[in-house]
């Protein structure tokens, strides 16, 4: 050993763990990490949630949870949050984590609402259980912001792009009458509508990348827009584009087509 680390060949990376030289990337340290909390802490916040796929880069700097009356000295690379209460705890790549409700609390702070959304949306946590997870944090920074995206989701917000158009688009009382996730049926066919409005019976469709892009999946639109027709339902569809880039843009097309379509003899 010591041989190994005259040469170079090992890192000492935490107290009585070494590992194989360099071993400075995020897997490295979250092993060696869980190797020395042994049963006196589990991985949590950024990193838990990396570990269970739920972020898609490395964090910059590894956290742990340990009870509060922990004392260990760490490296600039790792944090320690103490915690008079238990962290439950989850599973992943062979380490103990904090569950994902509570990864996700832990990790809270505006400007992270995707990570939740997608969480979420995967299913692989229910609102409720990140609602009441929360109840556990006294000190959550934007504990507001969170609560106010925990309500959204409830109210039907199923991704990023939704999110965006709901909080920073489609706001005020001009809008107040569309309905969200509303679910139609034609001829057989389950369609869910991101924003409904009945009286104009218009429908606006929320196209992320993820979902409308590749021929198979325009066709699918147009197979969408052509059945919802047939009930005299208007589909209007706006971009991840549309929606960051020039929202004043989305809301005049929207509230041109509700003046038409709503003005007596407008053709409804």
């Amino acid at each position: 050993m010591r041989d190994a680390l005259e040469r170079g060949l090992l890192d000492p990376m935490l107290p009585a763990v070494f590992g194989v030289a360099p071993t400075h990337n995020f897997g490295c340290r979250a092993l060696a990490t869980s190797l020395w909390l042994d049963e006196r802490g589990i991985l949590g916040g950024t990193t838990a949630l990396r570990l269970l796929t739920l972020l898609d880069r490395d964090p910059s700097q590894l956290t742990a949870i340990v009870p509060s009356e922990t004392r260990l000295k760490t490296p600039p690379w790792l944090q320690l949050y103490r915690r008079s209460v238990q962290v439950p705890r989850g599973w992943a790549d062979d380490m103990f984590v904090a569950r994902a409700d509570h990864a996700l609390v832990q990790a809270w702070q505006p400007g992270r609402e995707g990570v939740i959304i997608d969480a979420v949306r995967r299913r692989v946590v229910r609102v409720s259980a990140i609602a009441n997870a929360a109840e556990r944090y006294p000190r959550v920074q934007g504990r507001r912001d969170l609560q106010r995206l925990l309500t959204h989701l409830n109210g039907g917000v199923e991704s990023y792009l939704e999110w965006i158009a709901t909080t920073q688009v489609f706001t005020g009382r001009e809008f107040g009458s569309f309905r969200r996730q509303v679910s139609v049926r034609v001829d057989g066919r389950r369609y869910v509508l991101d924003m409904w409005h009945e009286q104009a019976r218009l429908a606006i469709e929320l196209d992320g990348q993820a979902y409308h892009s590749g021929d198979a999946a325009r066709q699918r639109d147009l197979t969408r827009d052509a059945d919802l027709a047939t009930l005299g339902v208007l589909t209007i569809r706006f971009t991840y584009a549309d929606i960051t880039s020039r929202p004043q843009w989305c809301r005049d097309r929207v509230r041109r087509i509700l003046s038409t379509r709503l003005r007596p003899g407008g053709g409804i």
